[in-house]
């Protein structure tokens, strides 16, 4: 049976390299580094799509997304060029799966258990968000055979540690630091092998609708997070507060997901924490214990 085959872009970051590692055998998976192509640049774009057309193009790419990214101009109009040099070669390739954020439907204000249908509820102020929402729309208006997977908070190996609460908190209290949290704030986290094979459904699946919000659809705050990393590692770690309160929540309703993968199955959430925790372990001496100090 020929494989799909899939033009992944990100293959380097978070995401992409879980992809990468748990999909690669699956699929014909073609991910190109920025040094071997420009993303950028339309004309590169489509001489590397003629060359190698494919099934699917999974676009995980983009700048000015996590606080690792500093001092990143333009990301709007970069992250809408890479997006539409994508689109425009649409002859090369069948399905496009863009990895979209709840950004999309604005984080100027609480976002509590949101459905997809709010898309136009209100336009995001920052540009990283009014990024997502022009992509959002786009995809929801093209006749294109084009999917938006709209993730919240997701989390595992791979991602930025000094920068990411779940994997931060973990190497905290690997390094016997305690637990910091600026304001203690509601989320929607999936476990990044759960996201793998949901995104693995729609690469083999047509699909009813265009967005999905990708969750669990079960809100859980910092503070939560941090007792129970604090109980798995069975360590007497504080966990500091520094500020009251709650911040603005950002979470979503699954109700379509589940509905069109009525088989889809997260992972305990304290399972997954210990199997990150156990990645983290093994990978102690090449942390960086002096970016948490």
């Amino acid at each position: 049976m020929r494989k799909h085959t899939i033009f992944l872009t990100g293959g380097s970051g978070f995401i992409g390299r879980n992809i990468l590692e748990q999909l690669g055998e699956k699929y014909a998976i073609i991910a190109p580094t920025h040094k071997q192509l420009d993303l950028g640049n339309v004309d590169s774009v489509e001489a590397f799509l003629k060359q190698n057309p494919v099934d699917v193009v999974v676009h995980t790419a983009n700048v000015g997304g996590n606080r690792a990214e500093k001092n990143v101009s333009n990301v709007m109009s970069y992250n809408l060029r890479i997006f539409f040099n994508l689109v425009h070669n649409h002859r090369y390739f069948k399905k496009f799966i863009y990895l979209g954020s709840g950004a999309q439907y604005g984080k100027q204000s609480s976002l509590i258990r949101v459905r997809e249908e709010a898309l136009d509820t209100r336009i995001p102020t920052d540009e990283f968000g009014l990024y997502k929402y022009v992509c959002a729309k786009f995809i929801e208006e093209t006749p294109l055979n084009m999917l938006n997977l709209s993730i919240f908070g997701i989390y595992g190996k791979h991602e930025e540690y000094a920068f990411r609460f779940i994997s931060q908190s973990l190497c905290r209290v690997l390094f016997d630091l305690p637990i910091v949290i600026k304001q203690n704030v509601k989320f929607d986290y999936i476990y990044v092998d759960d996201f793998i094979r949901i995104l693995q459904y729609f690469v083999e699946h047509d699909q009813q609708y265009r967005t999905y919000n990708i969750g669990t659809g079960i809100p859980i705050d910092l503070v939560t997070i941090a007792q129970r990393i604090v109980i798995i590692t069975k360590k007497n770690i504080p966990i500091l507060l520094e500020k009251k309160g709650l911040n603005l929540e950002y979470t979503c309703a699954t109700d379509r997901l589940r509905k069109e993968l009525s088989s889809v199955q997260y992972t305990d959430f304290d399972t997954a924490l210990s199997r990150l925790y156990d990645w983290y372990k093994n990978k102690k001496t090449l942390l960086q214990r002096e970016l948490f100090i």
